[in-house]
């Protein structure tokens, strides 16, 4: 059995810098005192896009190498608006004793034993990869311009809605493979998919 930390929506900013920084620290204060196997930040952990240089960016990357020191760290691409893209690639250099992996992308990561993050060249593992704790589908905010682009603004919603079961199903397979080898799959997003 794996204990993951899940945190989610933590919006660092300028704004709201001292409240978001106190509760994430007491948050990541019990989930070493747990002793967690793995983190997962599921989207949003910036307000908007943050110079690297701001104290909130400062702060963040702080409490984030602090987890990464203790655990794995997953790290989730959140809404556009809140993490541009690109905002989260600084957090694979951090150099925490385990590694920060993001997830910008659709595609199954598997955790290994060794503490190291393996992610599928496509959008889901093949086969199960050897010597695996954990299994995590990731599923980043959609872009649904790019979706209404394609199929108009009224079809969008119900677009998205019908890819996402399509792929959620796509998972199960891989996803059946590993827990009959006793590996928990575990799936990550950010937003709500209505229905599932």
């Amino acid at each position: 059995m794996i204990r993951i930390a899940h945190f989610s929506d933590l919006h660092y900013g300028t704004k709201n810098l001292p409240e978001a920084d106190r509760c994430f620290g007491a948050a990541i204060d019990r989930a070493i005192a747990l002793g967690v196997g793995a983190a997962v930040l599921s989207g949003d952990a910036t307000d908007h896009g943050l110079d690297l240089h701001a104290p909130a960016a400062e702060r963040l990357l702080a409490q984030v190498r602090r987890l990464a020191d203790h655990c794995p760290v997953l790290m989730l691409q959140g809404t556009f608006s809140h993490e541009p893209p690109g905002t989260l690639a600084i957090f694979r250099l951090l150099g925490g004793r385990y590694p920060v992996h993001v997830a910008d992308r659709i595609e199954q990561v598997a955790l290994t034993a060794q503490g190291e993050w393996l992610a599928s060249t496509g959008w889901c593992f093949d086969r199960l990869p050897g010597n695996v704790r954990a299994l995590f589908s990731c599923v980043p905010t959609v872009n649904k311009a790019a979706v209404a682009a394609a199929v108009g603004a009224t079809e969008a919603a119900q677009a998205v809605g019908e890819q996402l079961a399509l792929l959620l199903r796509g998972y199960a397979p891989i996803n059946r493979a590993a827990r009959r080898q006793g590996v928990p799959t575990i799936g990550v997003s950010h937003g709500t998919v209505f229905g599932c």
